[in-house]
């Protein structure tokens, strides 16, 4: 319940100096003692913030699980890729079209997908042995440095 007594008293701190208010002199007090569109102008202030929160929060979701999906395909392309002893163009395929399967509801259009084999020779300089990307084309060059940083221990 709401104490109305507190909206009715006068608050002497506003009050100029000769005791009675612009509002009390002119007899218009009931406009500065009304109180019913206070929710109102909260709730009007405050919406603009909740929506954007609202919004905010579920944009940031849709990108954590976009993300998670995203890892999901690196994490099942690499595993399936490792488990064979050799791989071959239709195996690829397969694997490529899992990978689109695993990004649902996502659209798989823009996922670039390369999967490739480094060899080491006996001077422990890295080449590439073969690459697959989703199309079925080599992006990497046989034979050529990776396009990527090799750890130093893995030679």
């Amino acid at each position: 319940m709401v104490n109305w007594t507190f909206w009715n008293r006068p608050d002497p701190m506003n009050r100029p100096a000769g005791g009675v208010t612009l509002l009390e002199a002119t007899g218009d007090t009931t406009f500065s003692r009304d109180r019913r569109g206070v929710a109102a102008v909260e709730f009007a202030l405050a919406l603009p913030i909740m929506l954007i929160l609202m919004i905010g929060s579920a944009e940031t979701t849709e990108a954590l699980n976009y993300k998670r999906k995203v890892n999901q395909v690196a994490i099942s392309v690499a595993d399936l890729v490792a488990q064979a002893e050799s791989v071959t163009k239709s195996d690829m395929t397969d694997i490529m079209y899992a990978s689109g399967l695993i990004m649902e509801p996502y659209s798989a259009a823009k996922l670039k997908v390369i999967v490739a084999s480094i060899e080491f020779d006996a001077k422990g300089v890295a080449k590439v042995a073969w690459s697959i990307n989703e199309s079925g084309g080599t992006p990497w060059t046989k034979g050529a440095k990776p396009p990527v940083n090799i750890p130093d221990g893995l030679s």
